[in-house]
């Protein structure tokens, strides 16, 4: 029940101009049944599987068909019942050249199978997609490391006493964190351990007296000296 088309080409393959083309198409009528043709034949015998073109050429308005040049036929047929093998076979004989010279004889065969399509056909089954699972948040808590306190750079600063005008000025290291001010030590007035002896008679208290003014003096140059 399945149409079923087939395509005849006639090429020119001499060195001179065919004027005359007839075509035969004979195919099995127990197999397949004619249906059209373009062009159309001249003649159709339905019973003995017979298609006949007397001039191809005549028939399309070409009036020669020339060297290496096609022309080109389609047929149509339906598909009558489950067969094995089939032939449908295209003949050109009895075409001649320009100089009326006969043209030999060419045929071609297009084997041809039926198979009769299964009644009960099996429809593929949709199946749903299957679905499709969300992450689910892990249950496991994440371990955040606390910030670690790192400590504040640390500075030495070192600061000068100088105690009198003959004491040797000794540096002092001492380390206090970044931004903050070195805390100045209290002076301390210098006080010799024994006072010297000017007299043996205790005469001379003015000079102590003096002496002792100028250590007095001494110690305050020392608070305000700053290093």
């Amino acid at each position: 029940g399945l149409p079923m088309t087939f395509t005849i080409e006639i090429r020119n393959d001499s060195l001179i101009d065919i004027t005359n083309l007839p075509l035969r198409d004979v195919y099995n009528p127990a197999a397949i049944g004619f249906v059209s043709a373009d062009p159309p034949p001249i003649s159709v015998d339905a019973a003995a599987g017979v298609l006949v073109w007397d001039d191809l050429l005549a028939i399309t308005g070409r009036g020669v068909l020339r060297p290496g040049e096609t022309i080109r036929i389609t047929t149509v047929y339906t598909a009558l019942r489950d067969i094995e093998a089939a032939v449908n076979t295209a003949e050109v004989s009895g075409a001649r050249d320009r100089y009326g010279n006969a043209v030999a004889p060419r045929q071609a065969q297009a084997p041809i199978r039926v198979v009769e399509p299964d009644a009960t056909p099996t429809d593929p089954v949709d199946e749903a997609p299957a679905p499709t699972s969300r992450p689910r948040p892990s249950s496991t808590p994440t371990n955040t490391p606390f910030p670690t306190n790192t400590p504040a750079p640390r500075r030495t600063v070192v600061i000068v006493q100088t105690a009198t005008a003959d004491a040797q000025m000794t540096p002092t290291a001492t380390t206090e964190p970044a931004g903050v001010s070195p805390t100045e030590p209290a002076p301390t007035a210098v006080v010799p351990t024994s006072l010297p002896n000017t007299s043996a008679s205790g005469g001379g208290a003015w000079l102590w007296l003096l002496l002792f003014g100028g250590l007095l003096l001494g110690g305050a140059y020392v608070m305000r000296r700053r290093v």
